[in-house]
């Protein structure tokens, strides 16, 4: 992503690129916190429009961060100018575009060549194809595959009605798979996307032959379901800049600049997801993902490896764990200093991804 508008800081434009990358850009605050973030995002968007220089408003609000973030050896200047990680992936094929098409009623986007894998991507204010910025994000990561395979973004269903259940979803999902392919295909799930992937694997069997997810688990739970539900009734107020500011707040740790990123979405987020107000699509999906719990759903037969950083707030290891036992001869690889965000863009992780995507069928599945 980057920052429409005035607002032109490194730091801000790495927080929304890295979230629009497949990865779930956050759930809110825990709601004992929900007021007080809401405050703090409506004040620092007011100061920021009186504020004479955009960097030095954010610099000083990153220090602010720092101050309160113990521990951290960092400044305002190397976190502006800082690059994401020395282990970062480069794709070989760098971001030419990808076509957009539609399978089924879902809309998507297609780049690379060989084999098809579908990539299901991380909750975002809208559920559609994104534009823009956004766009380029989400190309971003489908590089990352698409030197081995014919990488298809698929978008989750739009124009939710109340109610709507994960299962649905996932059905949804599997009618588009059903239509497209002829026959099983790979599935590449990410944060949301990746529960989704494994609703869709475990209750359609048919479509998948192999799965991958990263930063994703069996279900919600501690610091994940608390802030679900606090994202929840943010939503449900249809307040789209503030649930765009407590979406971009907790995806960010505190010394990595959240406070500019929390202002960045209020101030630009309407312009980064136009689809996006109203939140109707947004709250249906929370709500509908809140239940999910791949404990009550059928096991799943395909070959599965599962992704996670060992610093993931949103899945803790003890999810991840569970989700690996749930998976008959799974596969579980665990980055531990990397996060819920940072694992997807980590060499070793997509490497170790398109490898296990690579094996043939009859190969065992904990072959990578």
């Amino acid at each position: 992503m980057a920052v429409a508008v005035a607002v032109t800081v490194r730091v801000a434009v790495t927080v929304l690129v890295l979230a629009a990358r497949g990865v779930e850009l956050v759930q809110a605050t825990p709601p004992s916190a929900s007021d007080e973030t809401a405050t703090t995002v409506l004040n620092r968007a007011t100061l920021m429009t009186t504020s004479s220089s955009s960097r030095d408003f954010l610099r000083d609000f990153i220090e602010e961060d720092i101050a309160r973030g113990a521990g951290v050896a960092a400044d305002a200047d190397s976190l502006l100018g800082r690059r994401h990680c020395a282990t970062k992936y480069t794709s070989p094929v760098g971001k030419q575009g990808a076509r957009n098409r539609r399978i089924g009623r879902l809309e998507s986007m297609v780049m690379g060549s060989g084999p098809p894998l579908v990539m299901l991507p991380g909750l975002a204010p809208e559920n559609g194809r994104p534009v823009g910025p956004i766009r380029s994000g989400e190309i971003g990561t489908m590089a990352h595959f698409a030197d081995q395979f014919t990488v298809h973004w698929l978008g989750r269903p739009t124009q939710l009605s109340s109610g709507t259940t994960f299962a649905e979803l996932a059905a949804e999902t599997a009618a588009a798979l059903r239509e497209e392919f002829a026959e099983p295909v790979h599935l590449l799930g990410l944060s949301t996307g990746g529960s989704l992937a494994l609703n869709v694997a475990a209750e359609h069997s048919d479509t998948v032959r192999r799965l991958v997810i990263i930063s994703s688990g069996s279900r919600l739970d501690g610091h994940a379901l608390s802030t679900q539900r606090a994202m929840i009734r943010i939503a449900a107020t249809g307040r789209t800049r503030l649930t765009m500011a407590a979406f971009a707040w907790d995806i960010v740790p505190p010394w990595r600049g959240r406070i500019p990123a929390a202002v960045t979405m209020f101030v630009s987020g309407p312009r980064l997801y136009p689809r996006a107000r109203g939140l109707r699509d947004l709250h249906a999906t929370l709500v509908a993902e809140e239940s999910f719990d791949l404990r009550a759903l059928p096991a799943i037969t395909a070959p599965t490896l599962i992704v996670n950083g060992g610093r993931d707030r949103f899945y803790e290891r003890s999810i991840v764990d569970e989700t690996a036992e749930l998976i008959p001869g799974s596969r579980l690889l665990v980055f531990p200093e990397r996060g819920h965000v940072t694992v997807v863009s980590d060499r070793r992780a997509v490497g170790a991804a398109k490898s296990f995507l690579s094996v043939r069928d009859r190969d065992s599945q904990t072959s990578l």
